[in-house]
């Protein structure tokens, strides 16, 4: 099964290891990735500044594009994200299940 997993900027910052162990585990049941983004993703944010601003219209279109081609939508949900909401929106419109984390 191919399985999009989404997590919020902020997520990623400040609980990595939580999210790593979802993503692991994703893998670790035999269920493919629609897209490598994790470890990726927290290099990038690291790397910038965040004065600098970022296009994460190029993030949220990777995004949409993994949704139409996975079969499962794993969303870590504990921030409270408009992009999150979307793509969850996305994919129940596109008749994808969808599994949402939250750790509270």
């Amino acid at each position: 099964m191919i399985v999009h997993f989404i997590a919020t900027q902020h997520s990623i910052d400040i609980n990595y290891t939580y999210l790593k162990k979802v993503h692991d585990t994703i893998n670790q049941l035999g269920h493919k990735p629609s897209r490598k983004w994790l470890s990726k993703e927290r290099r990038f944010i690291e790397s910038i500044n965040r004065k600098d601003g970022i296009n994460w219209g190029v993030f949220t279109k990777k995004d949409l594009e993994a949704i139409g081609g996975a079969d499962l939508v794993v969303a870590e949900v504990t921030d409270e994200n408009i992009a999150i909401g979307y793509q969850i929106a996305v994919a129940v419109q596109q008749k994808k299940p969808v599994l949402m984390l939250s750790s509270s």
